[in-house]
C-alpha cells in the first residue's frame, strides 16, 4: 500500500506491503528522518489494514491521519501524484498545450489539496 506523508514541508512516499511493517525513527535509514524529538512510529499492513503504534498505543492509520506533525495519506496504487514545484497553476485538458492531458472520452479526475 502506498503512503504519502508530509513532514516539515517535505513530501515522502513509501510502500508498506501486506504482512510487512515500516518504522519511522531517528535512524539514518528511516523512510522519514524525524530526528530525536519524536518517538518511533511503527506502521503495519495486515490484510490491507494499516495500523500504527506510537507511544505504546496501536490505532488504525487512515488517510489524513496526523501523528506528531506528520500527515499521512493512503493512496490507491493507480493514482498519479503531481507536485508543481515551479508552477503557480496547472492546466487540464484533452488537447496539446495543457500541463496534464486526459482522454476526451473519460475526463474524470480528482484534485485534492493536501
Amino acid at each position: 500500500m502506498l503512503l504519502v506523508s508530509y513532514y516539515k514541508q517535505f513530501r515522502y512516499d513509501f510502500r508498506v506491503e501486506n504482512g510487512k511493517s515500516v518504522t519511522i525513527s531517528s535512524q539514518v535509514k528511516s523512510v522519514i528522518p524525524i530526528g530525536n524529538e519524536i518517538s518511533d512510529i511503527h506502521i503495519s499492513n495486515q490484510d490491507d489494514l494499516l495500523t500504527y503504534t506510537y507511544n505504546g498505543q496501536t490505532k488504525p492509520l487512515t488517510s489524513g491521519s496526523l501523528i506528531e506533525g506528520i500527515r499521512f495519506y493512503v493512496v490507491k496504487e493507480d493514482i498519479k501524484i503531481y507536485t508543481p514545484l515551479d508552477q503557480t497553476s496547472i492546466s487540464f485538458g484533452h488537447k496539446k498545450g495543457y500541463d496534464l492531458l486526459f482522454s476526451a472520452q473519460s475526463p474524470n479526475f480528482l484534485i485534492t489539496k493536501v
